[in-house]
């Protein structure tokens, strides 16, 4: 055992752990195809958004010799994202006005960086992760000026998420790291069922969105 791990070491260049924080762009795009409200199907109803975005970074790397680098790494997100789409549609003699917003407070994860270390002592990588969010949905329906009526949940789904960047040493301790990432979201749906005058309760609003997320990061990395 302890010639194994003398052997492991010896081939190691440098191992341990880091800490970062940086300031990215991070947008997300919505696909609301499923979208119908009293049944009737609203069309080409697309959302974007883009807004700034800070991490906190907390990681485990191993360098080899031969140039093999990887890392375990858990992160934070801090982003303030929200949006929102107005719809009217005539259902059942009826005018129905709806309301759908949504918001993005924050995003944590895990990843797993596999790359290669060049003999400048740049780093290249691929990322292989999960990402959780915190986002919030509201749906708001107002029927012939009469009734109100509102719905809002929040989850936590995991986001698959894969990426590309580099590191470049400006110091024995200090890194630059830049990075973009790519993130799909498990999709979910959301209804909304309120009383319409005459007919009784009907589900007013059925969504499913189809969420992507694309982000750029430029952070500044210390080795401990």
């Amino acid at each position: 055992m302890v010639v194994l791990l003398g052997l492991f070491y010896s081939l190691t260049s440098y191992a341990g752990f880091y800490a970062a924080t940086g300031l990215g762009i991070r947008s997300v795009s919505a696909n609301l195809s499923n979208f119908y409200v009293a049944g009737v199907k609203v069309q080409n109803v697309d959302l974007a958004v883009t807004r700034p975005a800070l991490d906190i970074t907390l990681g485990y790397q191993h360098a080899f010799r031969s140039g093999f680098f990887y890392a375990l790494e858990g992160f934070y997100e801090y982003v303030d994202m929200g949006t929102s789409i107005g719809t009217q549609v005539q259902a059942f003699s009826t005018t129905i006005d709806e309301t759908l917003s949504a918001t993005l407070n924050y995003n944590f994860g895990i990843g797993s960086l596999l790359g290669y270390r060049t003999r400048n002592n740049d780093t290249f990588y691929t990322r292989i992760g999960l990402l959780f969010d915190k986002l919030h949905f509201r749906a708001e329906s107002t029927v012939s000026g009469q009734s109100d009526s509102s719905y809002k949940y929040q989850h936590y789904d995991g986001a698959a998420q894969v990426g590309l960047g580099f590191l470049r040493p400006l110091s024995k301790h200090f890194s630059l790291r830049g990075e973009y990432t790519f993130s799909f979201y498990g999709t979910k749906t959301a209804t909304i069922d309120i009383n319409i005058p005459v007919i009784g309760e009907a589900t007013v609003l059925k969504v499913t969105p189809y969420l992507l997320s694309n982000a750029g990061t430029l952070s500044l990395v210390y080795s401990f």
